[in-house]
Parts: structure tokens; sequence; C-alpha cells
């Protein structure tokens, strides 16, 4: 489950020594939908404890958040399986946000997290490309 752009562009300006303490299945293990509906509920556990580590001044000191790269790379695993086991990405979405209906955090990136949660915003179901690089002519 990736939570996409503006959460996933939240947790990579952001940075801490935190690691979350929660262990999510990874996607690829995973051979029907609703295994996936618990690997991405666990993944946003998981992204909800991270971040209940941050302090503010851990957004703008510019160091990576222990963890993150990790739960960054699972979330993109759920979008290739989501695909790969021809799930409904809606259908997951809602019901992951189902799942963690509940959870509470202490963190204003939590809470922003969780917002973006409650919306619907988990997995795209498309397989993630990388990143593109920037190339300068020379001369």
């Amino acid at each position: 489950m990736r939570l996409r752009q503006g959460v996933a562009a939240l947790m990579l300006a952001a940075a801490t020594a935190g690691c979350s303490g929660d262990t999510v299945t990874e996607p690829a293990e995973v051979e029907d939908c609703d295994g996936l509906v618990e690997v991405g509920s666990q993944l946003v556990r998981a992204y909800a404890d991270l971040l209940d580590e941050v302090r503010i001044d851990d957004f703008v000191d510019g160091e990576p958040i222990a963890g993150l790269d990790e739960l960054e790379r699972i979330g993109g695993e759920l979008d290739a399986s989501v695909t790969r086991l021809g799930c409904d990405a809606a259908d997951l979405n809602r019901r992951i946000s189902a799942e963690v209906g509940d959870l509470i955090t202490e963190s204003p990136a939590g809470s922003v997290l969780l917002e973006v949660v409650r919306r619907g915003v988990i997995t795209t179901g498309t397989t993630p490309t990388p990143a593109a690089t920037t190339t300068t002519p020379s001369g």
C-alpha cells in the first residue's frame, strides 16, 4: 500500500530516528485480496507508529527517517500485488480504511496520514515506476 503522492511526499520530507515496531507481511507472500487488506492495514499502522516518533524539528533537519525506505518498498509491492491478483483498488482502499478506522495518533503528521487514509487514498493498484532522473546537457 503506497500512500501515494501527498502522504509519501510528507513522509519523505520528514526525518526521525524512530523506527516502527510493527511487522508488515510481504505483499508477494499474499495469495488473495483479503490478505492484501491485512497487509494494507499493517502498513498504515506501521506508518502511524513511525510518524508518532517524529518531532517538529525532525521535519526540517534533512535526515532520512529510519524505517521509511522499507515501508515505501512494501507499499510499492502492495500496489504491484493489487495488480497481480486482479484486486479492485477502490474496494481495498475502502476495506483498509475501515480496518484502521479506530487508529489514533498523537502526532500532527500521523493525523494527516490518517485523514488521507480515511479519504480512501491507500493503494493505486499500479506497479510503481522509478523516479525519473534529470540530466543536463554537457557543454
